[in-house]
């Protein structure tokens, strides 16, 4: 549910701030209840400013005593600075941390006691409204701060509220993973691209296997029923699905998956 008279205020205008930026204006909320800060980056927010008609400030103190949602898009590395920056001036604002391994016991160590805190891990598919994105609510929420958690979620895709530890545990597979799955793309591009095809055709055909793929993820049968309808015993997919065991690949994965959230975690501390 929209809260039409809640001022939002996004900390870091990047990619991810823009997406649920996006996804908020698509979903209903009024640009003028949104503002974006990016310090030193006045032709990012002439960008935001012009294609989505929010406002736009470079003075961070102000904008936080007027806003009710604080939304934090910056680096991981960056956080503990900016909130102790803040904590002085945070009131009954509700802080939201879509960084990596920025947890709600991390943000709680820095700010006031009863501080609504809340943490989200979108990916890019945000920009679609494609999102799968895990989230944990702090202690302090009220009622109208988690509506307004769970409208953020589902205005970028779909939300999976779970604990802390557990959002940290999908770090890798719900927001590093896209990235895996367009490698795997790049290299059928590349290959396919080596049978003569241009770019533009081994993407598309690529891209069209992939979301036909996709589709068939979100039926009832599981990855390992879906394979076996595909590779027929002794036939030209079985034979490509030895090449990839016999590369461990999916041991390959397991160790992407554990070097990203081991990654992540390191910013906690």
């Amino acid at each position: 549910m929209i809260q039409s008279n809640r001022k939002r205020l996004f900390i870091g205008a990047g990619r991810m701030g823009e997406a649920i930026i996006t996804g908020m204006i698509q979903s209903g909320v009024a640009s003028e209840q949104i503002t974006a800060l990016n310090a030193g980056n006045q032709d990012r927010l002439d960008h935001l400013h012009q294609t989505y008609g929010i406002q736009t400030s470079l003075h961070l103190h102000e904008c936080v005593k007027t806003h009710d949602t604080l939304v934090l898009c910056i680096p991981p590395e960056q956080v503990v600075q900016l909130l102790e920056e803040l904590a002085p001036v945070i009131e009954d604002q509700l802080i939201v941390s879509v960084a990596a391994g920025v947890d709600p016991s991390m943000m709680a160590q820095v700010l006031r006691d009863k501080t609504a805190i809340s943490w989200i891990m979108p990916n890019t598919a945000a920009k679609l409204g494609k999102s799968i994105s895990p989230y944990t609510l702090g202690e302090h929420l009220s009622n109208a701060q988690k509506e307004e958690v769970q409208f953020i979620v589902n205005a970028i895709g779909e939300g999976y509220e779970t604990s802390e530890n557990r959002v940290h545990q999908l770090t890798a597979i719900t927001g590093s993973a896209p990235a895996f799955v367009y490698a795997f793309a790049q290299g059928m591009v590349e290959r396919t691209k080596a049978e003569g095809l241009t770019e533009h055709e081994a993407a598309k055909l690529v891209a069209g296997m992939m979301e036909g793929a996709v589709a068939m993820l979100g039926g009832e049968e599981s990855a390992a029923k879906l394979i076996d309808q595909v590779a027929s015993p002794g036939g030209s997919t079985r034979e490509g699905l030895n090449v990839l065991e016999a590369g461990d690949f999916h041991q390959l994965i397991g160790e992407a998956v554990s070097a990203a959230n081991q990654h992540a975690a390191a910013n906690k501390s």
